[in-house]
């Protein structure tokens, strides 16, 4: 899109010249108010949601209460409802796994632009399984710091853990720490690097003596998040630093996949 603000031979104001030519101000281009993506989601914290992405903002005058009339899924779930955003919705309810949603956004619908959808639009939806994860609520802690003793993992999709811990000297204490600041966070340019940031560190590489070394029964339900309370865990002196290494064992996998926690540990029993 262009103005055309100025043409050829307007006269100026403060004398006898004219413009010798037409002067074109190009403004880019105007975006249709539009569909641009329908998504389904399985998050640890959020669960089942289909979030709706718009090409511009949504009506201010338009509310929570409005959008049945406007989006409709089908199935429908039990316990269906919507959170609006400037430029989005998020549908939520008692979604299920490998079922085919059809969801409708019905023409009409208001932009905060004079605006609105030209046509409706119909997109099919489907809830995957959550990859096999471990979870730290921390990338790093001390065992006594909330005073419990506790390093609470939470694991989901996976039928056990290998948990092995190496008791840090002092003298390669510092090779440990550079690695794991260095080697733990994802730094590929893939897409996916903001849901998956970290990657394990091989355990081998790191010196030190193995102190623990046990295999934990993390079996759940499909998509069941467990939290697992690891106390107890010893060590020989007083202000000694461990590093934990919980490779995963999936079932589906040709091989475990590492992921990793460094720490140090203010005190033992």
């Amino acid at each position: 899109m262009a103005l055309h603000p100025e043409e050829e031979g307007l006269p100026a104001a403060d004398g006898p010249e004219k413009l010798l030519e037409d002067y074109e101000i190009k403004i880019g281009k105007v975006r249709v108010f539009a569909v641009e993506n329908i998504e389904a989601h399985n998050t640890i914290e959020d669960g089942k949601w289909i979030r709706l992405e718009f090409t511009k903002s949504l009506s201010p005058l338009l509310k929570e209460t409005d959008l049945p009339q406007w989006i409709s899924v089908t199935p429908t779930p039990e316990k269906l409802h919507f959170d609006l955003s400037e430029s989005s919705i998020a549908m939520h309810g008692d979604f299920k796994l490998e079922q085919e949603y059809k969801v409708t956004v019905k023409q009409g619908l208001a932009a905060e632009e004079p605006f609105t959808l030209t046509e409706s639009v119909t997109k099919d939806a489907a809830f995957t399984s959550i990859p096999p994860r471990l979870y730290f609520p921390a990338l790093s802690t001390t065992q006594l710091s909330g005073g419990r003793r506790v390093f609470e993992l939470q694991s989901v999709n996976l039928p056990s853990v290998s948990l092995r811990g190496r008791l840090l000297d002092k003298n390669t204490i510092i090779f440990a720490l550079t690695g794991y600041k260095s080697g733990y966070p994802n730094k590929g340019s893939s897409n996916d690097n903001g849901r998956e940031p970290y990657h394990g560190i091989p355990f081998e590489l790191v010196p030190g003596k193995t102190i623990v070394e046990q295999t934990i029964d993390a079996s759940g339900e499909r998509d069941e998040v467990r939290t697992i309370p690891l106390s107890g865990m010893k060590c020989s002196r007083v202000g000694a630093p461990a590093r934990f290494s919980f490779p995963r064992k999936v079932q589906s996998a040709s091989r475990a996949t590492k992921h990793e926690l460094s720490a140090r540990r203010r005190s033992c029993s």
